[in-house]
């Protein structure tokens, strides 16, 4: 589009929308003109636009001017932004999404099937005017590359969870705590090794707590662990501990950990959940 201007306004629209409701203007109404006038017989939205713009009362001729001049924006950035950018529509020209500050963070949110969907999956779509109601500054709308909409309107990771569930939206590796361990095996009689999925469980390091068979059957649990070692990085661990003495043995409790936070020890051991691990 020109420059926005009272003396440079839309060509096209200077001499046919804009003339068209200049002419009802004159005439006091919107009525069929005669014959002939081709345009005049089929005029399109933008000249009841402009038709809005004169009517208002009380202002200059100039700054009549420049309003259509901006409507004419308005009417390009509804068909263009909202029509060509609607991820629901397979011939979207881009795909149209925003950004926006809101409860101390900053939301994303894509436009789909009319409405957007916004960056928690537990937050239901919304209208734009829902959208500016709930922001609390100003809103971004940008319309993405096709195939960008999903990581720029809410997982920038594209790890298949949404940022506002996400507790490292930017690390597509981790997404939340980790989950319950695997299995813990010896490789000999104090080396540990820890068996648990890195996919499955999300842990990117251990904690390990234990005590003595002894003190487990005395207790009877296992609430006097106590922590052998913390954030162990790799998958083995060798207890540098003594043997115990004849009878006894030594029991292991281990639980992962990353970004986000720990995991629990497992089922039943929640008394240890507060357990500090250096």
């Amino acid at each position: 589009l020109p420059t926005l201007t009272p003396e440079n306004a839309q060509f096209d629209a200077r001499w046919k929308h804009l003339g068209l409701a200049e002419e009802y203007i004159a005439r006091g109404g919107v009525e069929r003109l005669a014959e002939g006038r081709t345009f005049a017989a089929r005029p399109n939205f933008t000249s009841y636009l402009y038709l809005w713009a004169f009517l208002l009362p009380g202002a200059r001729l100039f700054d009549q001017i420049e309003l259509c001049a901006h409507l004419e924006v308005v009417v390009f950035l509804i068909t263009t932004l909202i029509g060509l950018g609607d991820g629901a529509d397979f011939n979207r020209h881009c795909e149209l999404t925003a950004f926006y500050p809101s409860g101390g963070r900053i939301r994303h949110a894509q436009l789909s099937g009319g409405q957007w969907t916004l960056d928690a999956a537990t937050d239901p779509p919304s209208s734009t005017t829902t959208l500016r109601e709930s922001a609390d500054g100003p809103i971004t709308f940008l319309c993405a590359t096709l195939g960008a909409g999903a990581r720029l309107g809410g997982d920038r990771d594209d790890d298949g969870f949404l940022d506002g569930d996400d507790c490292v939206p930017a690390d597509g590796s981790i997404w939340a705590s980790p989950g319950p361990l695997g299995t813990l095996t010896f490789e000999s009689k104090s080396r540990l090794a820890f068996l648990s999925d890195p996919a499955e469980s999300r842990a990117t390091a251990f904690d390990l707590a234990g005590g003595t068979l002894s003190d487990l059957r005395t207790s009877g649990t296992v609430a006097g662990a106590a922590c052998l070692a913390g954030d162990i990085a790799g998958s083995i661990y060798d207890d540098p501990r003594p043997d115990p003495e004849l009878g006894d043995g030594y029991y292991y409790l281990a639980r992962g950990r990353n970004t986000c936070g720990v995991s629990s020890f497992g089922p039943g051991h929640e008394a240890l959940d507060s357990l500090v691990c250096p």
